[in-house]
């Protein structure tokens, strides 16, 4: 897949882990910066997960883009249109995590472990029952059960992705995920001519 061996996942953390992202106009900011991104950025956007003090995004810049200036656009727009509103920063850590995606599986392992996280954090009982997440929107595409995250797996709640077992979550979507982006309406597949569908 053309992800392989590259940074599709982050974890961006609010500045001491201060939880304003709880409340729902930081979350609608966060969004619209996202998609924001997008129109300046050619991405691929293909999962998030948005969380009291964190966000979990899987997205694919293209070749000539950096994953750092993606996410430091992204931060930089959110502080500002913070700041404009009167909410006092600062808003984010330096710094972000990311993880070199070695093949399909390792994929789909994170895919699911960012649907997962607001499971993982007592936020929903179920993934589909959490709001900002692009969850739902891959239930409506037929890659996800709607059951998913009920119970939350061993190798998710040992956070050791290193040794999940391979399909036990979900059979091998690979194919659906390489010719889509993020099903969620406004962050679809990017058609821009320099990021391969």
């Amino acid at each position: 897949m053309q992800f392989v061996g590259r940074h599709p996942n982050a974890d961006i953390r609010t500045k001491s882990r201060r939880p304003w992202l709880a409340d729902t106009i930081p979350v609608e900011v966060l969004l619209d910066s996202m998609r924001w991104a997008k129109t300046k950025h050619p991405i691929r956007h293909f999962a998030h997960a948005i969380l009291r003090d964190h966000l979990h995004w899987m997205l694919l810049p293209a070749e000539e883009v950096s994953y750092s200036e993606v996410v430091g656009a992204v931060k930089r727009d959110v502080s500002w249109r913070l700041k404009d509103a009167g909410l006092v920063g600062p808003f984010w850590q330096k710094r972000f995590y990311d993880h070199v995606i070695r093949d399909d599986d390792d994929f789909g392992r994170h895919l699911d472990y960012v649907h997962c996280n607001p499971v993982k954090h007592g936020y929903a009982s179920r993934a589909a029952d959490y709001r900002w997440s692009s969850f739902r929107e891959w239930v409506k595409r037929g890659v996800f059960p709607e059951e998913l995250g009920a119970i939350e797996p061993d190798w998710i709640e040992e956070m050791d992705l290193e040794q999940a077992p391979l399909g036990r979550l979900l059979p091998h979507r690979s194919g659906v995920l390489a010719a889509k982006g993020c099903p969620t309406c406004s962050f679809g597949q990017i058609r821009t001519p320099n990021v391969p569908s």
